[in-house]
């Protein structure tokens, strides 16, 4: 997947677990990586072409992170990781709803400055357009129960949560 450090990434046939440090360096190259280096192949970067949401879990931060072709990957902040979860069409289907959902919902986020990992409570969601990082940060328990308007985009990331966590316990 890497080669003369440039990123590659598509739609994989299998689950790859990452270890050691590798889910912290993956995630922050989602996150920062040129478009260029890190986009599928095919995929309109003017649009949103990846989303990702970030969850605080006692035990680390995950952070899953879908892109426009279904592509996905899960990543700790402990630096264990999955890519390749995508391979699963229940996860790319997931993963592309979750990112369009998050191209109709681009008024509510931010230009993101820098990418810490959401506090006790938070759920963080990003975009990518081009090489630009968007984020909105809100309260778990609010996004869960309703009512929000960004529980509706929140519900499509934990579409993406159960359908991959499904496939890496398997």
């Amino acid at each position: 997947m890497e080669g003369k450090g440039v990123i590659m990434f598509g739609r994989s046939k299998v689950v790859t677990e990452l270890k050691g440090k590798a889910g912290k360096v993956r995630r922050d190259e989602a996150l920062s990586a040129p478009a260029s280096t890190y986009a599928p192949p095919g995929v309109d970067t003017s649009q949103v072409w990846l989303a990702a949401v970030e969850i605080r879990k006692p035990e680390s931060h995950i952070t899953y992170v879908s892109l426009a072709d279904g592509t996905t990957s899960v990543y700790y902040a402990t630096g264990k990781g999955y890519e390749g979860v995508g391979s699963a069409e229940s996860v790319a289907e997931a993963s592309r709803a979750f990112v369009e959902r998050a191209g109709l919902m681009k008024s509510e986020f931010t230009q993101a400055e820098g990418i810490p990992y959401p506090a006790r409570g938070k759920v963080s969601i990003y975009y990518r357009i081009g090489d630009g990082l968007f984020v909105v940060t809100a309260t778990e328990d609010i996004l869960a129960v309703g009512g929000n308007p960004l529980t509706p985009l929140y519900k499509r990331s934990m579409d993406v949560l159960h359908q991959a966590n499904a496939v890496i316990s398997r």
